[in-house]
């Protein structure tokens, strides 16, 4: 004789189901009913109670963009080396929130003397930053007016998840 795995009740060495209580005698059933088991079970529904609670809290968080991510002055550099000519701007991003953000489309806008708009490229950085932290970013391409035009740029985030 031996004891049902879910009721305790004693049955038959050879029997693969409980009489009393109809429950199948396996190895599936002899580790449900195990003190390991249990906290098993219990361990991975309390995670994923605590993951609901936590996805539903952060989602309901409105960041700005504008808000959460400072750029800093940007550099302008040309590489007149290169054929075709490239030209590249690059800022310092700096993450004020308590977000993490992804993936990151950023616009770099080229200006003359005058402050007229020359050219602008676009790139998605698949960086990621932390709170608090910060990481360069870079946009390069390839000119689209006389070189000598160029003399300065601006960083913009126009997007990040």
């Amino acid at each position: 004789m031996k004891q049902c795995l879910a009721c305790k009740e004693d049955i038959h060495d050879d029997a693969l189901k409980c009489p009393h209580c109809h429950q199948i005698q396996n190895k599936v059933s002899r580790f449900v009913y195990s003190t390991g088991g249990n906290i098993l079970i219990y361990g991975i529904i309390l995670f994923a109670i605590v993951w609901s609670a936590y996805s539903i809290y952060s989602d309901t968080k409105d960041y700005s963009l504008t808000d959460s991510l400072v750029v800093s002055e940007a550099s302008l550099s040309i590489n007149s080396e290169s054929n075709p000519v490239k030209v590249s701007c690059f800022t310092e991003v700096e993450n004020k929130s308590d977000v993490h953000w992804n993936d990151f489309s950023v616009q770099a806008n080229f200006y003359d003397s005058q402050g007229n708009l020359i050219d602008t490229h676009h790139r998605l950085l698949d960086n990621s930053i932390f709170p608090l932290m910060s990481f360069t970013a870079r946009v390069t391409g390839d000119i689209s007016a006389p070189i000598n035009k160029y003399q300065s740029c601006l960083i913009k985030i126009t997007d990040a998840n």
